[in-house]
């Protein structure tokens, strides 16, 4: 990502959107109602529309969400709620546990989902250079403090190395279009796929050698970060909500 893509996203201190995160996290393992973490998961499907991450992005996330719910549904149902090997869809009908397999999978994948949706958020709303600059207050080395924003300008350029991919072994005449043909398309999409991630992390790591990361043993930043007064406020609301969650 470059600087002009980075200073193009909504900023939002990382403290802020930290509080969020966990928030989230906390209501998403803590709370034992299957209905109030449905509603929490729609709640953040209205957030992530707010901030700016596109509907395409967001109904892939849920998607593999709702796929890692079926596995575990059918991983329950064959092997019955003790692990002990279940007989069959009859079986399971007769002894009346299909309904309590079926709605507990499905509020593990609400549970995962409003995970997924807390960390898109987080990625949507926080500048890497903020967060570098956050854990390197906090006393982290530099060089272990980049790797997160490392990290977070990975997952957009990723993407679009995998699109390009896509699209280069589709004017090959690779199929793609059906589902049964993406699954067939993993190996030959894959393959180059980690070429370009190498290629991409050895240019990154020969690109910082350069420009002399780690030399200095505090390095400056091009702006300073500073909260609000409303940046405090609701930060110590999150906070408070996330220990009501935990406590109650």
């Amino acid at each position: 990502m470059t600087a002009r893509a980075e200073s193009g996203r909504g900023r939002v201190d990382p403290r802020l959107s930290s509080c969020w995160l966990l928030l989230i996290a906390a209501c998403a393992l803590a709370v034992e109602s299957g209905a109030l973490v449905a509603g929490g998961v729609a709640c953040l499907l209205v957030v992530s529309l707010l901030v700016g991450l596109k509907l395409r992005l967001v109904g892939h996330g849920l998607l593999a969400t709702a796929l890692v719910g079926l596995q575990i549904f059918v991983m329950r149902w064959v092997f019955g709620e003790e692990g002990v090997l279940a007989a069959g869809m009859g079986a399971a009908l007769e002894g009346g546990v299909l309904v309590p397999i079926l709605s507990g999978s499905a509020e593990t994948a609400a549970r995962l989902g409003a995970l997924l949706l807390a960390a898109m958020q987080f990625h949507q709303l926080t500048r890497p250079s903020d967060l570098t600059q956050l854990l390197t207050r906090r006393g982290i080395p530099h060089r272990w403090a980049a790797l997160p924003a490392i990290a977070l300008r990975f997952v957009p350029l990723m993407q679009t190395e995998l699109t390009a991919v896509w699209e280069s072994q589709a004017s090959r005449g690779l199929p793609t279009e059906r589902a049964r043909d993406k699954l067939k398309a993993l190996l030959p999409v894959g393959l180059p796929f980690v070429y370009r991630s190498m290629r991409r992390a050895n240019e990154l790591a020969l690109a910082m050698e350069l420009r002399g990361f780690g030399v200095l043993a505090r390095p400056t930043f091009l702006s300073e970060l500073r909260m609000s007064p409303a940046e405090r406020a609701a930060s110590a609301g999150l906070l408070v909500a996330t220990l009501a969650v935990l406590l109650v």
